[in-house]
């Protein structure tokens, strides 16, 4: 059957530029992280009121004075096990897109995520923070790009 992919699990379009933008680049080497504040949905992209910046700057090659606008992006909500869940589904889907793995096997990564942070730890351990299931996660990147 598959995924739903609407709602809160679509990417947004700046997470999937993102990952677009590592795959064309061959950049997932340097860049190694896409961080869980950028796992955002479109639904909530189309929501929040983007302030663009304008900024002038000097072309170096051609001399022309240029304005380029960046937006304030809004941030993933991560502050619990079933957001943090939905925003690493939208990264892998993102991922998916972009043709840099496929999503059932970032989709295995979450999973495994999510299940050390909600089942019971042994006697004497405490579950791992959300700290420690980013690091992990970095740690996982690294050896992605590997």
């Amino acid at each position: 059957m598959g995924i739903s992919i609407k709602g809160h699990l679509e990417p947004s379009d700046h997470l999937i530029d993102i990952c677009c933008g590592i795959y064309e680049e061959n950049r997932l080497k340097y860049v190694k992280y896409v961080e869980w504040s950028k796992c955002t949905s479109r639904e909530s992209e189309l929501q929040c009121d983007p302030k663009k910046d304008a900024s002038f700057t000097l072309d170096s090659t051609t001399g022309k004075l240029k304005v380029e606008t960046k937006t304030s992006s809004e941030q993933a909500d991560t502050s619990s096990e079933i957001l943090l869940q939905y925003a690493l589904t939208r990264r892998s889907l993102a991922m998916d897109q972009a043709n840099i793995i496929e999503f059932n096997k970032m989709e295995v990564w979450t999973d495994r995520l999510i299940r050390a942070r909600i089942e019971d730890a042994p006697p004497g351990f405490s579950k791992p923070t959300f700290r420690q299931l980013q690091s992990a996660d970095q740690k996982m990147f690294m050896e992605l790009a590997d």
